[in-house]
């Protein structure tokens, strides 16, 4: 059993860093695939992320934890480069939005998505 242990290699700090940012990107991609799903199954083309709503507010609540909890630098600093993988999701539907005629509520969530993105990426890291 000891050996077991002895023998388990660890994972580099430059690979664990490339790992999170792939799961990063990897679960914006998902839940932008199922919008982008749900949107193309309308019968009416009319822009809106259905899963906006609970974007924007998990974004919210991140914001708010940001600047009321207690967290260590590191953790910060690495939460705070996670959170640019928002942008791609909240630009995607802007992008799309802008290709629409009816975009107004959707323009509004985006730039509400982009700004939490840049307040949050704006904040001291430490």
């Amino acid at each position: 059993m000891v050996h077991y242990f002895s023998d388990v290699k660890i994972m580099s700090e430059q690979s664990s860093k490339y790992i999170a940012a792939l799961l990063a990107v990897l679960s914006i991609s998902m839940v932008l695939g199922i919008d982008l799903f749900i949107f193309s199954l309308q019968s009416e083309k009319q822009t809106m992320p259905h899963l906006g709503v609970g974007v924007l507010v998990a974004q919210l609540i991140s914001l708010l934890v940001f600047y009321r909890g207690e967290i260590c630098p590191g953790q910060r600093g690495r939460l705070i480069k996670v959170n640019m993988t928002f942008a791609i999701y909240w630009a995607v539907w802007l992008l799309i939005s802008l290709l629409q005629n009816n975009h107004t509520l959707t323009n509004v969530m985006s730039v509400c998505g982009l700004s939490v993105v840049y307040f949050i990426w704006k904040q001291p890291k430490n």
